[in-house]
């Protein structure tokens, strides 16, 4: 069965410096799809893009800097792909829990992503909330200054992401 990504899927980010947080989010310019078979219990493709225009705060001038910094205008997209499918386990209801390794694309640098997580199947659809932690040293990055302030090398994300049947 093939799935689309909604346009309600969000993703959250939280950054920390010294006596700050920066909270943002993605609410938009998502496109792709997963590939998955309940009754074979395997997930045989993900593909999911996200417009890095759409990377937000809240606040323009951290927006600006935010954007400066993985240029956005150069670096129109970042994007997640399954790399190796390890398992699906049917939990209570229709729920499952998935193990895979993805891989994240951002600013052109791909890493891989092992991931644990579950899925909700409904009627036409199906919905994940996943978490991780970034790194900025992961990817061969510098942490970003925002506002004269360092950012700390760790990002907790949060995506809870949508997808409709084809």
């Amino acid at each position: 069965m093939r799935f689309k990504i909604k346009e309600d899927s969000k993703v959250d980010f939280l950054a920390y410096a010294p006596l700050h947080k920066f909270r943002g989010n993605i609410e938009e310019g998502f496109s792709g799809s997963i590939e998955i078979d309940f009754e074979k219990k395997e997930i045989t493709e993900i593909d999911i893009v996200v417009e890095t225009k759409f990377f937000k705060t809240g606040d323009f001038l951290k927006d600006k800097e935010m954007h400066k910094y993985i240029s956005s205008k150069k670096i129109k997209t970042a994007s997640f792909k399954l790399k190796k499918f390890k398992k699906m386990k049917k939990l209570k209801k229709e729920n499952y829990q998935i193990e895979l390794i993805g891989v994240l694309k951002f600013m052109d640098i791909e890493r891989d992503l092992d991931l644990k997580f579950t899925i909700e199947k409904k009627e036409d659809s199906i919905e994940t909330v996943f978490k991780f932690v970034w790194s900025f040293k992961n990817y061969g990055l510098e942490p970003p200054h925002l506002l004269f302030i360092k950012v700390k090398d760790k990002v907790d994300i949060t995506a809870i992401l949508s997808f409709e049947l084809v």
